[in-house]
C-alpha cells in the first residue's frame, strides 16, 4: 500500500471516530451558534491532514493533531465571520503546553453526549432528529444521508437547515446538568439511535444491504449514553444492538446477497458480540420495546440451528410486544411469521397479513410481499406464491434484496 493510501485510510477512519467529538468540543468552547463555521473547520482539519500527513508522516497522536488544527480553523473562521480580529480566550480543558490538544476521554464523551441530547430537540421531527445526528456527531455528509434515508439530496439540505438554525437557538445545551437532561430526552434519544442502527442492519441503500457506519456509530452512541447513564432500557438497547451485530459475517454470501436465517453458517456468528449482548441484557428489567426485541434476538443467536429455533418463544414475545407498541404493523407481520412455524392455522396468518396494507405505503412493501409469498408457499399455492415474489422484485429496494426474490424463484420454497 502506498503512503497517499495508508493516510488515506487513516484519516478516512478518524474522520468516523473523531469528527462528531471534535464537533462537540468545539461547540461547547464557541458555542451552537457557530456551528457552520465548526463544521467546516473540522472538515478542513482532514482535508489538511491528507496533505500534510503525506509528505511530513503521520504524527504520533493522530487525534490530538486534528483537535489542535481543528480549533485553530475555527478560531480563525469564527473571527473571519466576525470581523474581528483578535484572540478567542480558550478554557482550562484547551490550556496545554505542548502544541496538540490532549483532551481527556470522558470530557470529550460528556461533550458528544450533550451534542446528542441537543440534536434530540423536541422542535425537530423524528427524522430531522437523525439527519442531524448523523451530520453533526457521525460525519456523514449529504449524499451519504439522503442515500442512507432514501431522500432527495434537496430534502436532506432543507431538513438540515431546519434543524441547525434549532440547534445554533438551542441555549446553553453545554450547560444545562447532564442528569436532567438525559431524563428529560432519553426516550427520544434511544428512538433516535435504534432508527439508525435499523437503517444500518437492513439499508434503503441501492446496493449494499448492510450499512456497517451506521450501525457502528448507533452502538458507538448509545454505548456513550450507557456509559454516563445506566438505565435499563439503555442497556436493553445496546444488548439488541450486540446481537443483531453478531450476526453480520452470515447475512450475506460472497456477492452480498441475503442469506435466510436458515442458510446463514451459524459458525460465522461472532460469539464475543453475543457475550456482550447477555452482559448488557438486564436481568430484572423495566419492560420496552428494545428488551423484548433483545430477548427475541437473544433466542435466535442461542438456537444451534434453524431447525431447533424455539419458535414459540419468539411469538410469545411478539405478542407481548404488539401489546407494548399497538399499532405497528412490522411487528405483526414479524409475529405472523414466527407463528407460521408454530401450527398455527396458515390461512388465519394469511388473512391477518393481508389486512396491513400500510406497510407498503410506509416503504415496507418488500417485507410484506415477502411474508405473503412465505405463508402462501407453506399453504402449497404455487403459482400463487410466484406471483407474489414478482411483486417483492417490484418493492425490492436493494441489490441484495433482488437477488434474494430472483434465488427464492428458482429455489422453490425455501423458509423465510
Amino acid at each position: 500500500m502506498t503512503a497517499y493510501a495508508v493516510t488515506h485510510a487513516l484519516a478516512d477512519r478518524l474522520f468516523r471516530e473523531q469528527s462528531g467529538a471534535m464537533t462537540a468540543v468545539l461547540i461547547s468552547r464557541f458555542g451552537a451558534a457557530h456551528l457552520d463555521a465548526i463544521l467546516d473547520a473540522v472538515q478542513d482539519a482532514f482535508e489538511a491532514a491528507l496533505k500534510r500527513w503525506r509528505y511530513s508522516g503521520i504524527p504520533d497522536n493522530p487525534a490530538a493533531w486534528l483537535m489542535t488544527v481543528a480549533r485553530n480553523n475555527a478560531i480563525n473562521r469564527i473571527n473571519r465571520d466576525r470581523k474581528i480580529h483578535t484572540d478567542i480566550s480558550l478554557p482550562d480543558a484547551f490550556e496545554n503546553p505542548e502544541p496538540e490538544l490532549r483532551l481527556p476521554a470522558s470530557f470529550v464523551q460528556d461533550r458528544q453526549l450533550r451534542l446528542l441530547l441537543a440534536c434530540c430537540h423536541p422542535e425537530l421531527s423524528e427524522k430531522s432528529q437523525i439527519i442531524i445526528t448523523l451530520s453533526v456527531l457521525c460525519g456523514f455528509g449529504t449524499a451519504e444521508i439522503s442515500g442512507a434515508l432514501l431522500m432527495q439530496k434537496e430534502a436532506v439540505k432543507k431538513s438540515l437547515t431546519r434543524a441547525k438554525a434549532v440547534l445554533r437557538n438551542s441555549g446553553r445545551i453545554f450547560e444545562t446538568p447532564l442528569v436532567e437532561s438525559l431524563e428529560a430526552r432519553s426516550d427520544t434519544v434511544h428512538m433516535v439511535l435504534y432508527l439508525i442502527f435499523n437503517e444500518g442492519y437492513r439499508t434503503t441503500r441501492g446496493t449494499s444491504g448492510i450499512s456497517y457506519e451506521l450501525c457502528f456509530e448507533a452502538i458507538r452512541l448509545t454505548g456513550i449514553i450507557y456509559d454516563h447513564h445506566k438505565r435499563d432500557t439503555t442497556a436493553a438497547l445496546l444488548a439488541l444492538q450486540f446481537f443483531n451485530t453478531a450476526r453480520f459475517p452470515a447475512r450475506t454470501d460472497e456477492n452480498g446477497a441475503w442469506l435466510t436465517l436458515e442458510e446463514q453458517d451459524r459458525s460465522l456468528w461472532d460469539q464475543a458480540l453475543i457475550r456482550q449482548g447477555f452482559s448488557c441484557l438486564p436481568q430484572q428489567p423495566s419492560l420496552s420495546r428494545y428488551y423484548l426485541e433483545a430477548l427475541i434476538a437473544s433466542v435466535h443467536c442461542t438456537a444451534a440451528s434453524f431447525a431447533q429455533t424455539n419458535w414459540r418463544q419468539i411469538a410469545v414475545l411478539y405478542q407481548t410486544l404488539e401489546q407494548l407498541v399497538p399499532g405497528s404493523d412490522i411487528i405483526t407481520l414479524n409475529r405472523i411469521i414466527a407463528e407460521s412455524y408454530t401450527g398455527v392455522n396458515l390461512q388465519e396468518l394469511l388473512d391477518q397479513l393481508e389486512t396491513l396494507h400500510s406497510l407498503v405505503a410506509d416503504g415496507k412493501g418488500f417485507e410484506w410481499a415477502m411474508a405473503r409469498a412465505h405463508l402462501l408457499c407453506k399453504l402449497g399455492v404455487g403459482d400463487a406464491r410466484n406471483s407474489v415474489l414478482q411483486q417483492a422484485l417490484n418493492y425490492a429496494r436493494t441489490t441484495a434484496d433482488r437477488q434474494l426474490v430472483l434465488r427464492k424463484m428458482g429455489k422453490g420454497c425455501p423458509p423465510f
